[in-house]
C-alpha cells in the first residue's frame, strides 16, 4: 500500500502543491499545502541543469529536474518530459545569458 502511494499518489499530489517559474533573472519555487515554503536561486548562482528519470517515471512520462548552485540543489517537483526538457533548455540558455561580475 505504502509503496503505491510512493510511486503512483505522491508525485501527482506533489506536482499539484508545487509551482515554480523562471522570471528576471531568477527561479523561484513554490512547495506546500498547509505550510508554503518558497525557495529563490538567482539565475546567475546556477551551476549546472540534471535531468533525472526512472523505469516508472519514464512509463508516465515524468522526469525530475534538479538545478544546483555552488551551495545547494533545488530538485523540482516531477515534471512532464518536454516541460522538463524545456524548463532545463530555459535554464541553460538564461545562465549563458547572464553577466555576473564574480
Amino acid at each position: 500500500m505504502l509503496l503505491i502511494m510512493g510511486i503512483f499518489i505522491r508525485p501527482f499530489v506533489y506536482r499539484k502543491v508545487t509551482r515554480y517559474e523562471i522570471d528576471e533573472g531568477r527561479l523561484v519555487v513554490k512547495k506546500g499545502f498547509f505550510r508554503i515554503a518558497t525557495k529563490m536561486v538567482p539565475i546567475q548562482r546556477v551551476q549546472g541543469a540534471k535531468l533525472a528519470t526512472g523505469p516508472i517515471s519514464r512509463r508516465h512520462d515524468f522526469a525530475i529536474l534538479e538545478v544546483s548552485t555552488a551551495s545547494s540543489n533545488m530538485v523540482m517537483p516531477p515534471l512532464k518530459l518536454h516541460e522538463a526538457r524545456e524548463m532545463k533548455a530555459t535554464i541553460i540558455q538564461q545562465v549563458k545569458e547572464a553577466h555576473t561580475d564574480v
